[in-house]
């Protein structure tokens, strides 16, 4: 049985959180490791819930392989948002130590062919950045040529989103553009390791 709320929680003027994401059932969770995610306890589960997992930058989605058992971590599956089409999307922030020799390598494994996946690049003060280049290396991972760029200053960020139709050209505009302004939360931010 809960406890009934009759107010709103405040903290008293304090920049404090109220409550840490581990302590809700269901939701929306992150976790450092695969493990993590895994020994989330049963009782703080629920069907639908989402957990983004900082160690491999994937969120997962815990959805019942017809076997009913919350605890059954073979019920975590890979979360792609759709949106009317089938865009998958990835989106890292980086910085200058990340580059070689001009070149930012990515490995964003959309599991996407070069010509249905879109790269886009902004700078530290959100303005759009072309790429000198984009080289597709395999369906998961490409090289992005920043030579022009030179030593880049602050924290740098991408997108790859891919892109099966004209209903997901359309919109990749707009989840691009979201991304960059900070209203869309689809894509979480990921570092490059």
């Amino acid at each position: 049985m809960g406890i009934k709320i009759t107010g709103l929680f405040d903290t008293g003027g304090g920049d404090y959180p109220l409550i840490e994401d581990i302590h809700f059932l269901g939701g929306f969770r992150i976790s450092e490791t695969l493990a993590d995610r895994d020994a989330i306890p049963e009782l703080r589960r629920k069907w639908g819930m989402l957990a983004y997992v900082l160690e491999d930058g994937t969120t997962y989605q815990l959805i019942d392989q017809s076997n009913g058992d919350l605890a059954d971590n073979t019920n975590w599956v890979e979360y792609s948002s759709g949106g009317g089409g089938n865009s998958k999307g990835y989106t890292a922030q980086f910085t200058n130590s990340d580059i070689t020799s001009g070149h930012l390598p990515v490995h964003h494994n959309l599991n996407a062919k070069y010509d249905v996946c879109n790269v886009t690049i902004m700078d530290n003060n959100k303005e759009k950045i072309e790429p000198d280049g984009v080289t597709f290396i395999n369906s998961n991972t490409l090289v992005v040529d920043l030579t022009t760029a030179g030593t880049i200053q602050g924290t740098w960020s991408i997108v790859v989103v891919t892109v099966s139709n004209e209903e997901d050209q359309t919109q990749n505009t707009t989840i691009v553009e979201n991304v960059f302004n900070g209203t869309d939360q689809t894509f979480n931010a990921t570092t490059f390791n």
